[in-house]
């Protein structure tokens, strides 16, 4: 609702106050409809490359299915759902599934509290995180900043594989895991294995212990991205939040957007059959995954993590990078000051393309993440299991592609290999020029 103008007039006179034509107007309040692209200045018959290269994708084996959704001006102009959930072809992909979207939770969940504390003044990102966790002080992490952290130059390790302290001979230690839930043992990592309550601390103290990479003599840190401050993030927000941040996302952003399946933990929410599958894990789990995070460490913390653990379906997902687009306000509500979005968004060092927690285009870079005609203010991010999302306020456009490449091995690169994302997002560029060319605006 609210999407599109409401008009009623009456067709006879009831009365004296009510004669005929009167009647009402209610105004649009910015939510996202559906158009012909035409109606936005993009060409439909260019438009129909993305499915071409979809089929590509699935041909080759790249993805079972896909969805692939995009917006301009607000307007949702292509909104594609291509093959199936597995490739047993039993379940076709539709605008209802929802995906694991990996690392697209750092900038979806985790980033989205920093902005709501860093705008009401109750962290500094030029402070040091040990300033609001204390238990960093006494730790090679004592000295990295918010900012640092947030932009990948802290110095830490990409990846640690905290789940192989957790085994032994390809075994659970049963002082981590049961395969029943129990009060002791409640947090959901895959279906008939539950993790400790204390494995959230363990996590915790093994992350204060994880070695860092060397600093360069009197030169800051060069940029190595890395899943590992998005751990301290979590712990930060949860502290300051006075919540669990999943709760407080689910109630302060993703609920009054309207996106009701945006969030973590989604088997409590939503029947599997909705849910993409992903990895058939050998080595950890020992099964297929199915509504529980592909992340080891995010599986590790119940599900919910800074680094990953969201889940959601493409429109919900255009919802919040709608936002994004309106610099922090969507159908008639402010989330975030529009100052705030420019600033996370843009470019903030010489040797790194990244923005405070979204990273960024590389505008004429066919190497790079985005669509090389993406303009130089485009941020969003991709994730692990064959997601993006791209927000380009220069064209005014909003670009989504969710997968589960994952499925069912995580070692299937062939998505990446093909530049699948990034080649379906040069063919809304081109449709948008195409439209100029023939139409002159």
């Amino acid at each position: 609702f609210g999407a599109r103008a409401a008009r009623g007039q009456l067709p006879f006179e009831l009365s004296t106050d009510r004669p005929i034509g009167a009647g009402l107007r209610l105004e649009p309040i910015g939510r996202m409809a559906h158009t012909e692209p035409e109606a936005e200045g993009m060409d439909s018959p260019t438009l129909r490359e993305i499915d071409h290269i979809a089929a590509e994708a699935i041909a080759r084996g790249a993805t079972p299915g896909c969805r692939v959704l995009a917006v301009r001006n607000g307007k949702v102009v292509v909104d594609r759902s291509y093959g199936y959930l597995t490739y047993d072809q039993n379940t076709p992909v539709s605008s209802e599934t929802i995906y694991d979207l990996a690392s697209v939770t750092k900038i979806s969940a985790t980033l989205q509290t920093t902005l709501f504390l860093e705008e009401r003044g109750v962290i500094d990102l030029y402070k040091k995180a040990s300033v609001y966790l204390p238990e960093l002080k006494s730790t090679n992490k004592k000295d990295f900043t918010l900012k640092d952290i947030l932009t990948h130059q802290a110095g830490l390790w990409p990846f640690l594989p905290f789940w192989v302290q957790t085994m032994k001979d390809s075994a659970h230690l049963p002082e981590y895991y049961r395969a029943e839930a129990t009060a002791d043992y409640p947090f959901p990592v895959a279906a008939n294995l539950f993790a400790s309550k204390g494995m959230k601390d363990s996590l915790w103290v093994w992350i204060q212990k994880a070695r860092v990479r060397e600093k360069p003599v009197r030169t800051p840190h060069d940029y190595r991205y890395s899943d590992m401050g998005f751990y301290i993030l979590q712990h930060l927000a949860d502290s300051l939040l006075n919540q669990p941040m999943e709760d407080f996302l689910a109630q302060n952003l993703y609920e009054p957007l309207g996106a009701s399946t945006l969030g973590y933990l989604p088997l409590q929410r939503f029947p599997a059959s909705r849910i993409a599958p992903t990895e058939n894990d050998k080595l950890f789990r020992k099964t297929l995954l199915t509504g529980y995070v592909h992340d080891q460490g995010a599986a590790m913390h119940g599900g919910v993590a800074g680094h990953a653990g969201l889940f959601g379906t493409a429109i919900d997902l255009a919802k919040l990078g709608q936002m994004w687009l309106q610099r922090g306000a969507y159908a008639g509500q402010t989330y975030f000051k529009p100052e705030t979005i420019d600033r996370f968004a843009a470019r903030q060092y010489d040797n790194s393309r990244r923005g405070i927690g979204w990273d960024k285009s590389t505008p004429g870079d066919y190497t790079g993440p985005t669509s090389a005609y993406a303009s130089p203010r485009t941020f969003g991010h991709t994730g692990f299991t064959g997601t993006c999302i791209w927000v380009d306020p220069e064209f005014d456009l909003v670009y989504i592609f969710l997968s589960n490449r994952v499925h069912p091995d995580m070692n299937n690169n062939k998505l990446l290999n093909a530049n699948i994302r990034p080649r379906i997002q040069d063919v809304l560029y081109q449709s948008i020029f195409r439209y100029f060319a023939e139409n002159g605006r």
